[in-house]
């Protein structure tokens, strides 16, 4: 009996109309599922970029322990993480005495929502430095993948660290 009422909706102009919208409805409620499922699953992939940022600034020893790096994700860990620390270029005692020198650390696994603190790997005397320009590289890996490297610039200006580019 239903189909017998189908078939005589469908023989009338306003039965195929009604047919039409809605399959078309239907289409657009698959099409925001699948927009939903997709635009989560870029939510929990977007937590995955490290927060890179300063720990502190010693006016003495500005390279000690200035920078940390957590994982923001609340799911996964970053495996196989490695911390490079490049100088552009830095003044002791008012000269230029690094140019681009990387320092590279494996740090291995990070948990998710762990902080953990970086030291550049260069040791100079107590005031020496008077400017700097480093870059902090982040590079890992979410379950089997590579990711993207993350970066941060970072400046040592007035006996501190500064986050940015400066022009």
């Amino acid at each position: 009996m239903p189909q017998n009422i189908a078939r005589q909706l469908l023989a009338h102009w306003y039965g195929k109309l009604a047919a039409l919208v809605a399959s078309c409805l239907a289409l657009l409620a698959a099409i925001w599922s699948i927009y939903q499922i997709a635009d989560g699953a870029r939510a929990i992939y977007a937590q995955t970029v490290p927060e890179i940022g300063v720990v502190g600034s010693d006016p003495q020893l500005p390279f000690s322990l200035p920078f940390f790096v957590k994982n923001n994700s609340s799911w996964f860990d970053m495996k196989e993480s490695k911390y490079t620390c490049t100088v552009v270029n830095a003044q002791i005692n008012g000269v230029a005495a690094f140019s681009n020198n990387s320092f590279i650390r494996n740090v291995g696994l990070v948990k998710n929502g762990d902080t953990r603190n970086y030291a550049c790997g260069i040791e100079v005397a107590r005031n020496a430095i008077h400017g700097a320009k480093v870059i902090v590289d982040v590079s890992y890996k979410t379950l089997w993948m590579d990711r993207q490297p993350h970066k941060e610039e970072f400046n040592w200006i007035s006996d501190r660290w500064v986050t940015g580019k400066l022009n």
